[in-house]
C-alpha cells in the first residue's frame, strides 16, 4: 500500500504496537499498511460517519485483514472498550481543537497504558499545551511535507512527572528543536516570508482595533521566529 508523506509519517511513530485504534479513520490506510508490515497485530477503526466507515471497510476486505480489523461508528474514542487492549491511538488529519476535545474524552482506561499519535492540520501548539497541561510528555516528533505544506506529528504518553514547554518548545516543537530536524528550518523560514507578508497587508487595515491586535501578536511571532532561526 502506498501512502502520502503525511501519513507515512503517522504509521512511523505509530508501528510497533500491539493494538492500534485509529479514531477519524477514513480509508483504515494506516492500520493497513502497519499490518502488512507486520507492525501491529489488530487495530480498531473508528469513525463518525457511515461513509469514511464504508470505505474502511473496502480497505480491510481488499487486503485481508478482517479478522484483525473491526470497523466501528462511534464519536472521538466512545468506541473503544477496555477487552480492546489498545496501546497506541492515531488521530490525524483533524484540527487541533478537535484532537483536544477528544483527548478531553477519552476513556479512562486508556490514561497510564496508551500511546498518542497526533498529527493536527491546525493549532498544533494547542495540542502540544493541552498534553503538557494533562500530564503527557511528547516523546517524539517528526515533520512531513507534501507539495508547500509542512504536517506536524508527535506522539505523547502520560508521565508522573512532566516538565512544562517553553513558548518556543509549544510554537515549534520540542523534539523537533532538539533534534534540528532537517524541515524545521526550511518550515520556519517560509513561516517568517509569511510573518512578514501579513504584517505588511495588516498595516492596511481601515479597523484600528484588529490592526493593533494583530499587529502585537504579528511582532510576538517574528521574535520567535528569529530566536530559533539563529539557534538553528
Amino acid at each position: 500500500m502506498h501512502l502520502t508523506a503525511r501519513l507515512k509519517t503517522v504509521a512511523k511513530l505509530a508501528g510497533q504496537c500491539e493494538v492500534l485504534a485509529d479514531i477519524g479513520t477514513d480509508h483504515c490506510h494506516v492500520p493497513i499498511y502497519l499490518l502488512t508490515r507486520g507492525e501491529i497485530s489488530k487495530a480498531v477503526a473508528s469513525d463518525i460517519n457511515e461513509g469514511p466507515l464504508q470505505a474502511a471497510k473496502d480497505t480491510v476486505q481488499r487486503y485481508g485483514f478482517l479478522k484483525e480489523v473491526s470497523i466501528r461508528l462511534g464519536n472521538g474514542m466512545e468506541s473503544l472498550k477496555e477487552s480492546d487492549n489498545v496501546d497506541a491511538v492515531v488521530i490525524a488529519g483533524m484540527g487541533g481543537e478537535t484532537i483536544c476535545s477528544i483527548l478531553d474524552n477519552k476513556p479512562a482506561f486508556l490514561d497510564n497504558s496508551c500511546r498518542y499519535i497526533l498529527q493536527p492540520m491546525t493549532d498544533v501548539p494547542l495540542v502540544r499545551k493541552w498534553l503538557c497541561q494533562h500530564g503527557h510528555e511528547v516523546i517524539d516528533e517528526d515533520i512531513a511535507k507534501e507539495g508547500n505544506r509542512y504536517y506536524k506529528v508527535l506522539t505523547a504518553q502520560k508521565k508522573p512527572q512532566v516538565d512544562g514547554l517553553t513558548e518556543v518548545e509549544l510554537e515549534f516543537g520540542p523534539k523537533l528543536l532538539k533534534k534540528k530536524h532537517p524541515l524545521l528550518k526550511e518550515y520556519i523560514n517560509k513561516r517568517r516570508i509569511k510573518n512578514k507578508e501579513v504584517l505588511s497587508n495588516i498595516q492596511k487595515s481601515a479597523n484600528q482595533k484588529i490592526k493593533e491586535t494583530k499587529t502585537v501578536e504579528l511582532i510576538k511571532e517574528r521574535k520567535l521566529i528569529e530566536e530559533v532561526l539563529k539557534w538553528l
